[in-house]
């Protein structure tokens, strides 16, 4: 068993998830955010890439709004010693951003505020809790339509899972394209320590009026550690 600290790393100012509701390919060209903030209620991990058996790192009922682009430390906790390949963030639907530079309706130094689930995502491809059952999502899917709604977003080593239009069902079957990739399991060992790498560049994205943020990679670098 070890401690483990789960420390957040973002590339080039950006991190973020658009609201499932605006993913569809193309994705416009976009930019860099300045601040993204998330709320984080825990994070879990499992073995398996279908999110089987999580076992929670942390946990805080309330929640925190994390700024992603801080390099923040998400929260620590005691994890057996093995190769992690589904991570699981419990989190709220509602994610914070503010772009670097004006682009269309993206005001460079404001704050958007805009949901990641909501009544339309729910109506397709439901939102799921650790238990598989499904999870209603309130809002319209507009920023100033949406509702916090508490969901699971699943980081998969799957190699077919989704690029961030179902992040947040929980994978069942290898291959059924559940979640959202994760580029490199988590591996936890008395010899190296595990960094959470987020890669949004050019995700901020101003499209139907409105300043959102497109999916990011999403990835772990393990450092050796001195024996």
């Amino acid at each position: 068993m070890k401690k483990l600290t789960l420390l957040c790393l973002c590339l080039c100012l950006g991190l973020g998830l658009r609201s499932r509701s605006v993913t569809a390919e193309p994705k416009p060209a976009g930019g860099d955010p300045s601040s993204l903030k998330v709320k984080v209620y825990s994070v879990y991990a499992s073995l398996s890439a279908q999110c089987t058996d999580p076992v929670q790192i942390f946990s805080n009922d309330a929640g925190t709004f994390v700024d992603f682009l801080t390099n923040p430390t998400l929260g620590d906790g005691e994890l057996a010693d093995g190769t992690y390949n589904c991570v699981i963030i419990k989190m709220s639907s509602i994610i914070k951003h503010t772009p670097l530079a004006t682009a269309g309706s993206c005001v460079a130094g404001t704050e958007y505020t805009g949901g990641v689930c909501n009544t339309h995502d729910t109506s397709s491809d439901p939102a799921s809790d650790l238990a598989g059952d499904p999870i209603t999502c309130l809002g319209d899917g507009s920023n100033a339509g949406s509702v916090d709604n508490t969901v699971y977003m699943y980081l998969t080593t799957d190699s077919a899972a989704s690029m961030g239009d179902r992040a947040f069902v929980h994978p069942v079957m290898p291959g059924d394209g559940n979640g959202i990739h994760l580029g490199s399991p988590l591996i936890v060992s008395a010899t190296s320590t595990a960094k959470f790498v987020v890669d949004a560049r050019g995700q901020v994205v101003s499209e139907g009026g409105e300043c959102g943020i497109n999916a990011p990679a999403f990835d772990f670098v393990n450092v050796s550690t001195a024996p």
